[in-house]
């Protein structure tokens, strides 16, 4: 995108909001396992984050070389996104955990009660 300078940076920003949302809305996106209100935040937080780098990516271009700052947002988002899907994933398998336990337990009262 920094080749197209800053409209090829807020055209590229609105092609990912736009298949960010899209994908979403068809139930099918990245911030899918949650409840409505917390998939929504979470699509909030990344749209912006989307935005502040369309803004502020042209700016290096300005300012020089681009080696550094491109390799720092690049290292950032990959571990940013890394410990995203890392902490989702976690916290999926606690609810999965949580949730067979209850089964577990719910399955012993009902063999309980029918076998008295």
């Amino acid at each position: 995108m920094g080749w197209f300078g800053a409209a090829g940076a807020r055209f590229g920003a609105l092609l990912i909001a736009g298949a960010g949302i899209t994908a979403e809305f068809a139930g099918h996106g990245l911030f899918g396992g949650g409840t409505g209100h917390s998939n929504l935040l979470q699509l909030q937080v990344f749209l912006a984050s989307v935005a502040v780098a369309a803004l502020v990516l042209p700016l290096f271009r300005v300012r020089g070389s681009m080696l550094v700052p491109v390799t720092v947002l690049l290292v950032g988002w990959t571990l940013s996104g890394w410990l995203f899907a890392t902490l989702e994933r976690a916290a999926r398998r606690r609810q999965q955990e949580a949730f067979n336990q209850q089964v577990v337990e719910a399955e012993a009262v009902i063999r309980l009660r029918m076998t008295r």
